[in-house]
């Protein structure tokens, strides 16, 4: 409750949506419902966000980019792949996520993904049944 979360959104013309979805969003799980309403969405590109950060000023930095190949079943989405910021992430960007980060940095990416290794991310976890990846930098 008292920790800080801030959303980054590059796209001018999603960030206003997930903001606009955060704020109205409905669950009867109150806990979940009350931590959405605090995550503070920031409409700005990663990279100069993480530049104006001190070092260790965040736990954890936790990057969900567009799969560099999308997940073609997952349809909820799709309609945003043609608006959203479709950019790599960049070796820069994560080591600025590394100054910034106390405890990890985590990358969000299809498993089997070639962009870890390109990214030099060594630590992969995620369930063999599932799609989804998480490359992990501890930090500290």
């Amino acid at each position: 409750e008292t920790g800080r979360v801030v959303g980054l959104e590059s796209s001018p013309v999603v960030a206003p949506l997930v903001k606009w979805g955060m704020a109205y969003y409905e669950t009867s799980l109150n806990w979940l419902r009350e931590a959405i309403r605090r995550i503070e969405v920031v409409q700005t590109e990663h990279l100069s966000f993480l530049c104006q950060q001190a070092s260790g000023s965040f736990d954890i930095v936790y990057f969900d980019p567009m799969f560099r190949e999308p997940v073609r079943t997952s349809q909820a989405l799709a309609p945003l792949r043609a608006i959203a910021d479709a950019h790599p992430l960049q070796q820069e960007t994560i080591k600025e996520a590394i100054r910034v980060a106390r405890r990890k940095v985590v990358v969000k990416e299809r498993r089997g993904s070639s962009e870890f290794e390109r990214l030099g991310i060594h630590t992969v976890v995620g369930g063999e049944s599932s799609r989804v990846a998480y490359g992990v930098i501890a930090v500290g």
